[in-house]
C-alpha cells in the first residue's frame, strides 16, 4: 500500500513524499531481502538524486545537500551514491569550503563506483590551489593527467597546471 501511495506522489511531482515513503520502506528492518527491494532502492536512488540535482542546478545548496545526503546514507557505494558524493564535494566548493570539499572528492575516489573519479581527481586538485597548497594540487592533477586521458576533464586539468607551474614561477 505505501508503494502505491508513492507512484501516486511520483505522477503528481510531489517528490519529496515519493522520498520520504521509500526511505521509511528501506528503514524497515525486514525489507532487506523482499521482492522489491530492489526495485525500490533504485527507485529511491534515482528519485531521490533527481531531486537533489535540481536543488543544486536551481541553486539551492542547502536542500540539494539534503537529497545527496540521503543517497550517501542509504547507498553510498552506488553510481547514485558516487555521483551524489561528487555533487556534495561541488556544493562546499561553491561556498568556498576548500578542505571539505577535498574530503568529499577522496570519499569519491575511494568509493566502488569509479564512474567520478576522473571529475574528483580534477576538482581535489583545484580545492587544493584553493587552500594555496600549489604542490598538492600539482600532484592531484598530474594523476588526471596521467591516468585520465580520454576524460573530458584531462584539458582543465593540464591547463590548471600550466596556471599553477606560471604562478610558482612569479612567485
Amino acid at each position: 500500500a505505501r508503494l502505491g501511495q508513492a507512484r501516486i506522489h511520483v505522477m503528481r511531482n510531489e517528490y519529496w513524499k515519493t522520498i520520504s515513503i521509500y526511505e521509511d520502506v528501506l528503514k524497515h528492518k525486514n525489507f532487506d531481502g523482499e521482492p522489491y527491494y530492489n526495485d525500490v532502492s533504485f527507485a529511491f536512488q534515482k528519485q531521490t538524486y533527481h531531486y537533489a540535482r535540481e536543488w543544486f542546478v536551481r541553486g539551492d545548496l542547502d536542500h540539494a545537500y539534503f537529497y545527496f545526503r540521503k543517497i550517501v546514507n542509504f547507498f553510498p557505494n552506488t553510481r547514485f551514491g558516487e555521483a551524489a558524493l561528487y555533487h556534495i564535494g561541488e556544493i562546499f566548493m561553491k561556498r568556498k569550503l576548500w578542505p571539505s570539499a577535498i574530503r568529499y572528492f577522496d570519499l569519491v575516489l575511494k568509493n566502488d563506483d569509479n564512474s567520478k573519479n576522473d571529475a574528483a581527481q580534477l576538482q581535489k586538485g583545484i580545492a587544493y590551489y584553493h587552500c594555496n597548497q600549489p604542490g598538492e594540487a600539482l600532484r592531484n592533477l598530474e594523476l588526471v593527467r596521467q591516468y585520465y586521458r580520454n576524460s573530458p576533464y584531462y584539458s582543465q586539468a593540464i591547463q590548471w597546471i600550466k596556471v599553477i607551474e606560471r604562478d610558482l614561477l612569479y612567485k
